[in-house]
């Protein structure tokens, strides 16, 4: 999908279903999306998410491109649609019988987004959570012949990462002596102008359109989430609220 299309592409629905079969795409509703939004804020807001779980959660929702799709009475609706980001296993007798019944398992590929996010691989289940937080940071892990490693960024190449054998041969450098200045990172609330500018350049959209939409949810929430000051969930909140 073009990413920097200036329209959304409206979809049939019998024509968006044939689209995600053809390209291997998986969509989710609007209010899945909404769901997901309000958890990870909420769990933001009560610090219930470490670093790894909020940059695993940006993630997600970066990968997410928004399309319209008729509904049955000929209405618009957004559907959000990202490549697919797991595959089937085939079952057989007696394989995973005793946890899935002899049905066919679901497991994670081997995207950037999985990769990421250190699931690639994993078969999907109530678990996978426990076991990718179990892990530690420096954790190594090999995909598609490549060492990642963890974070609390996420999953990385391990190239250029340093070891305690190398870090120790390196001399301790001199710090510089820097002038104080204003460091010109913005604390307050983004501005409705700040947003327009954000979601154009991220989706492409239709600057009037976003505006639009922008001015219409802003006060709900800035009122609702104050606290929450990062552009892109702000973005994420106000798009969302506006496709109820």
């Amino acid at each position: 999908m073009d990413n920097n299309r200036k329209e959304e592409k409206v979809f049939g629905r019998a024509q968006f279903e044939q689209f995600l079969i053809d390209n291997d795409y998986e969509a989710f509703t609007a209010k899945q999306v909404a769901a997901f939004a309000t958890d990870v804020l909420n769990k933001s807001e009560n610090n219930e998410m470490d670093e790894f779980e909020k940059a695993c959660a940006a993630a997600d929702w970066k990968s997410l491109e928004t399309v319209k799709v008729l509904n049955d009475i000929y209405e618009e609706e957004p559907m959000f649609i990202r490549p697919s980001q797991v595959e089937v296993i085939p079952g057989k007798e007696g394989l995973f019988k005793s946890m899935s019944e002899n049905r066919d398992m679901l497991r994670y590929k081997e995207t950037p987004l999985n990769i990421f996010k250190g699931i690639a691989g994993m078969c999907v289940s109530d678990d996978i959570e426990k076991a990718r937080k179990g892990e530690p940071i420096g954790t190594v892990k090999s995909w598609g012949g490549k060492e990642y490693v963890k974070t609390a960024n996420g999953w990385v190449r391990r190239q250029g990462i340093k070891t305690k054998e190398t870090a120790k041969e390196e001399k301790p450098k001199e710090p510089e002596k820097k002038e104080d200045k204003p460091s010109g990172k913005k604390t307050g609330y983004p501005t409705v102008e700040e947003l327009v500018k954000f979601v154009v350049s991220k989706n492409g959209q239709d600057p009037k359109k976003m505006e639009e939409i922008i001015k219409r949810q802003y006060e709900k929430v800035k009122r609702l989430h104050p606290r929450v000051k990062d552009i892109d969930r702000v973005a994420a909140l106000a798009m969302t609220y506006d496709s109820y």
